[in-house]
C-alpha cells in the first residue's frame, strides 16, 4: 500500500506533511533522579518546551513505589516517558508535526537530568525515511 501527501493537493496549500519522532533509552542513570517523580515530571515538561513544543495537557501514572508513565499532549503531536528504577533506565520519545520544533533540545536536556551512563537513539524523519509496510 502506498501512503501519498494528500494534505498539501487538497487544500492547494504548500503545507508539507513532515515530523520528527525521537526514540531514546536512558540506562544506568542517576537513581536519585529518576525516582524524584516530582523533578522527573518537571524535567520532562521543561525538556519538551526546550524543544520548541507546546503543551496542552499531561497524563501520568505512577507505578508503585516509583515507576512512572508519562505523556503529554501537544500542538505538535505528543511526548511520553516510561520509567523503570528497578532497572536504573528509562525510555522515552518525542514526537513532533512541521519542521519547528527541535527534538535534540529535548534530548539533551534530558540527558541532563537522568546523567545516563549509556545512550541510544534515533530520530526518525516522517514521511520521508519511514519505510514502506
Amino acid at each position: 500500500m502506498k501512503i501519498t501527501d494528500k494534505a498539501s493537493t487538497q487544500s492547494g496549500s504548500s503545507y508539507r506533511f513532515e515530523g520528527q519522532h525521537l526514540l531514546a533509552s536512558y540506562s544506568a542513570c542517576n537513581p536519585e533522579r529518576l525516582s524524584d517523580i516530582d523533578g522527573l515530571l518537571d524535567a520532562f515538561k521543561k525538556a519538551t518546551v526546550a524543544a520548541g513544543a507546546t503543551i496542552l495537557s499531561e497524563s501520568h501514572h505512577i507505578f508503585p513505589p516509583q515507576g512512572l508513565t508519562a505523556l503529554l499532549l501537544l500542538s505538535e503531536s505528543h511526548a511520553s516517558l516510561h520509567t523503570y528504577p528497578e532497572h536504573g533506565s528509562c525510555f522515552a520519545d518525542l514526537f513532533t508535526c512541521g519542521a519547528n520544533c527541535q527534538p535534540e533540545l529535548f534530548h539533551m536536556a534530558m540527558q541532563d537530568y537522568l546523567q545516563p551512563q549509556q545512550v541510544q537513539g534515533k530520530t526518525i524523519l516522517r514521511n520521508t525515511d519511514v519505510s514502506s509496510l
